[in-house]
């Protein structure tokens, strides 16, 4: 029975696996939760739908992973039967194909229908652009950053009222400095079994080769130093890409300085220990959540000069920007802030946990969008 003031939200996104917009979806569910509310996912499943389930959260499976054009035209009845069967309020798609099953579905049902636009989406001809498009059919659209609220503007025609920016936010309970302890970090040194007289540089994320491991790897070797390690932190699906860059980091004489690792349990103990962590994505990040994850634990951050992380890095503040894929201008930064004097390091420490506490506080955020489902059911 569905209460007076309870709002049913039903989000869809292909699965729930590891990643930003997964950890996104389940942090609007259990906030909506937590407020009363009744929230639903639904997706093709993942090793994450173990914490929905731990925070009372409804999952539906439904194959909507799938590109397929009849797959996505199946999925529009499943999701109809979805949206009666919990008497949902708003859908909320996260993603294309599984966007394009939710907006009919939502249309069958008279239900008001918002996207949040996670990626810029390029598109070479109107077919990729059509398929894109069911993204701005929302009733309202999301961008998570203003870098992706311009894109956006820039590639289709909408009126920029329909976007609303709400930029992604990290969890400062869990990513707080104050709760850190010389034992978590000794723990995760010990399980990593890494030399406690090394500077750490850190890359987090999924080892893609959008993520600009190679570009690091480059300028590492432009280092006429032995003082630091690297950490390659993240998940893959491309086995082929890892053995690849072992064999780049060989060829460098760089293989005993690399420890690549798929998932790390303790991330703010990590972001704690590292001397900086790096994000030298080739293409514009639309956020950049490991960014915001590391400034919130004080960590410096050397990133990519475009996209999302422009908006997370003050330049010579909190961190440091260098051109997308100059390997040698990363270098020269990641020297620079090694030879940095504590002092330094601690003012930038400072600063970039300021800056995120009061710019992409996760509560913030899902203040936002709660108050934007409210807002496009009533409006």
């Amino acid at each position: 029975m569905k209460k007076k003031s309870e709002l049913r939200v039903l989000q869809v996104l292909p699965a729930l696996e590891m990643g930003g917009v997964e950890r996104g979806t389940i942090d609007v569910a259990i906030a909506l939760k937590q407020k009363g509310h009744f929230p639903v996912i639904a997706s093709y499943g993942g090793r994450l739908v173990s914490h929905l389930r731990k925070n009372g959260i409804i999952h539906e499976y439904l194959p909507l992973h799938s590109k397929n054009p009849f797959t996505i035209w199946m999925n529009i009845a499943r999701l109809v039967r979805i949206i009666k069967n919990h008497q949902i309020q708003v859908v909320h798609a996260r993603s294309r194909a599984p966007a394009w099953s939710a907006y009919f579905a939502a249309k069958k049902t008279r239900v008001p229908f918002i996207t949040t636009f996670h990626g810029t989406h390029p598109f070479q001809n109107r077919f990729k652009k059509l398929y894109n498009s069911v993204m701005i059919r929302g009733k309202r659209v999301i961008a998570v950053s203003k870098f992706i609220a311009q894109d956006i503007q820039k590639k289709y025609d909408i009126n920029p009222g329909k976007i609303t920016t709400i930029l992604r936010g990290v969890d400062l309970d869990v990513f707080n400095p104050d709760k850190m302890t010389d034992a978590r970090m000794e723990a995760i040194m010990n399980q990593m079994q890494l030399p406690d007289d090394k500077y750490i540089l850190l890359l987090p994320g999924r080892i893609t080769r959008l993520k600009g491991h190679e570009v690091l790897l480059d300028a590492m070797s432009r280092l006429n130093r032995q003082d630091f390690i690297c950490l390659f932190v993240g998940s893959t699906e491309k086995k082929n890409f890892v053995e690849e860059l072992e064999e780049q980091a060989k060829n460098y004489g760089l293989r005993d300085r690399l420890f690549i690792i798929n998932e790390c349990k303790d991330m703010p103990a990590l972001y704690r220990l590292a001397t900086a962590t790096i994000c030298p994505s080739t293409q514009p990040e639309t956020f950049g959540r490991t960014a915001a994850e590391a400034g919130a634990m004080g960590c410096p951050v050397i990133g990519s000069n475009h996209g999302g992380t422009k908006e997370i890095v003050v330049e010579g503040k909190t961190g440091f920007l260098f051109p997308p894929e100059d390997s040698r201008s990363l270098a020269y930064v990641i020297e620079k802030v090694l030879d940095m004097t504590l002092d330094e390091r601690h003012q930038i420490r400072e600063a970039a946990m300021a800056h995120v506490r009061k710019n992409f506080d996760n509560v913030t955020m899902l203040t936002k969008t709660l108050k934007l489902y409210q807002e496009v059911l009533f409006q």
